[in-house]
């Protein structure tokens, strides 16, 4: 049997503090527990997830039927060596741009403020209108895969590296720290001018779309900027944050953005893909 938690309410890891409970929780802090587990819950039919920060995330209600995956100890080691930065999965995006710029390393400065995980950032080409994450990738540690090259082709607009990722390197440029922490200074005001402050949210629930005004545009021009739907407010700041309020539950939460979704589209002739993950009790993704 493996070293597992049992019955833990998936809300208390996610920044929309919404959700059930999952069947198991492990922590994970080396390779060989991580092989480990994934072993056995292969072996034994049961749906296993990784779960970085949760600032992206969505659980049911219902929690889910299988191991929630949460890296740790070697799993959150970051090192430079030169221009190269090297960061287990389970690094925090904040930490590792830190230690960049200590380091007078540029090209990660576009990550400053986005919660969550290196693994994460990469599995989805986090970024903003300062660049994407997956520019500076140079090598990825997947599950049963050794540390192997990537090129920029495997990175899109918020899609990159679809398998389980346990650790990245980024090859940056020597710079002037200085410099950072200007462009850093620079993204700051820009989040705070324009941003919610309110820690309990997702970040943007929808892609903006390839060819059209960003998400959060459409959204306010359907009318939704500042209302109130199923117990969720549409932020009056940005309209593509959606933050839950006292009571609301993930079903809640799910029709919200279902209702949101279909409106823009009737009103304005776009169809928006959700950004957020929302699984199932299952563990699969639930496409709104």
């Amino acid at each position: 049997m493996i070293d597992c938690l049992r019955k833990i309410d998936l809300a208390d890891f996610t920044t929309l503090r919404l959700g059930g409970k999952a069947d198991y929780f492990c922590y994970v802090d080396n390779d060989q527990k991580f092989d480990k587990i994934i072993t056995y819950c292969e072996k034994n039919d049961i749906s296993y997830i990784i779960l970085g920060a949760g600032s992206n995330v969505l659980f049911s209600d219902k929690g889910l039927r299988g191991c929630v995956l949460k890296l740790s100890g070697s799993f959150r080691n970051v090192s430079v060596q030169e221009n190269i930065v090297k960061a287990g999965a389970g690094a925090l995006i904040s930490e590792v741009v830190g230690r960049a710029k200590e380091n007078g390393l540029k090209g990660l400065e576009c990550m400053f403020g986005i919660p969550g995980t290196i693994g994460g950032a990469v599995h989805m080409n986090a970024g903003t209108k300062w660049g994407t994450v997956g520019e500076r990738v140079r090598r990825v540690k997947t599950k049963g895969r050794d540390f192997f090259e990537v090129t920029k082709e495997m990175f899109r607009y918020r899609k990159g590296i679809e398998d389980l990722i346990l650790g990245v390197e980024f090859i940056l440029e020597k710079s002037d720290e200085k410099e950072i922490e200007n462009t850093i200074l620079q993204i700051k005001k820009f989040r705070i001018d324009r941003f919610p402050r309110n820690s309990r949210t997702a970040g943007c629930i929808f892609k903006n779309p390839p060819n059209g005004p960003p998400a959060g545009k459409l959204i306010e021009q359907a009318g939704w900027k500042g209302k109130i739907v199923k117990n969720v407010l549409i932020s009056d700041r940005h309209a593509n944050y959606f933050i839950p309020l006292r009571n609301a539950k993930s079903s809640d939460f799910i029709e919200s953005v279902a209702m949101v979704k279909e409106d823009v589209f009737k009103k304005l002739s776009f169809s928006l893909e959700t950004e957020i993950k929302i699984f199932d009790e299952n563990g699969k993704y639930k496409y709104v």
